[in-house]
């Protein structure tokens, strides 16, 4: 399943290239609706799918900490921003996460899938690390 997440990623790349960018053809996007079909129609059981992906899991984290290397680049231009970029990132986070919460609560679900939703928004090294402290089911 690894090779099949990678081309799906690799295919949502090609896509973007080949439409000038279309906001529908993101690669991640396209990869999730590709992988998607893909375990459905494979039958494909969530354990295995993240046994055989544990690769892509584990790099997250060092690749979330090399985007530091082009912010410490802006640096200077960066610090005369930072009360906005605080209160932006802020309220952003607390509003994607009470929206997450709040969908899955309006549509019918339970606590547990509520908790689960709510770190969604962020990177996945974010997600999983807030998943666990909220007892919810890690991505």
């Amino acid at each position: 399943m690894l090779t099949v997440t990678i081309g799906a990623y690799h295919l949502g790349c090609r896509l973007r290239e080949r439409t000038g960018g279309h906001p529908v053809a993101q690669p991640v996007l396209v990869a999730i609706v590709v992988v998607a079909a893909t375990v459905l129609a494979l039958d494909v059981d969530y354990v295995d799918y993240r046994a055989d992906t544990e690769l892509i899991a584990f790099w997250l984290g060092p690749a979330t900490v090399a985007l530091a290397i082009p912010l410490h680049r802006q640096a200077a231009r960066l610090r005369g921003l930072v009360a906005p970029m605080l209160v932006g990132i802020t309220l952003g986070a607390i509003v994607s996460v009470t929206t997450a919460a709040l969908l899955v609560r309006l549509a019918g679900g339970d606590d547990l899938l509520a908790r689960t939703a709510a770190p969604k928004a962020t990177t996945t090294p974010v997600a999983i690390g807030l998943a666990e402290s909220l007892d919810a089911i890690a991505p």
